[in-house]
């Protein structure tokens, strides 16, 4: 009698321990889910973010002595123009 007792608690704490071990999964998988999603959410707004370009675009049209108002993109101050060219040219040479 003393042995059928101590078989169903032995069998009764090991089918605890694995649902311990079933949600504790369940709850790892889930984390690992949502920080996904969430690094991927942030990772998109900042791609889609046009503070940076609007920032280095005022930074290039200042460093030129114009006003405040942005350059258009992908143009390049006076100044920088033949510094650039320069370094094309090096690098051309190379």
């Amino acid at each position: 009698m003393l042995g059928g007792v101590g078989a169903g608690s032995a069998m009764n704490a090991f089918e605890r321990m694995e649902e311990k071990v079933m949600q504790l999964e369940a709850q790892s998988e889930a984390i690992a889910e949502l920080g996904t999603d969430q690094l991927e959410k942030r990772f998109e707004a900042l791609g889609e973010s046009d503070e940076i370009d609007d920032e280095l675009a005022l930074m290039k049209n200042q460093l030129a002595g114009g006003n405040s108002a942005p350059l258009p993109p992908g143009a390049a101050t006076p100044e920088i123009d033949p510094e650039l060219e320069k370094l094309r040219s090096q690098i051309r040479g190379s």
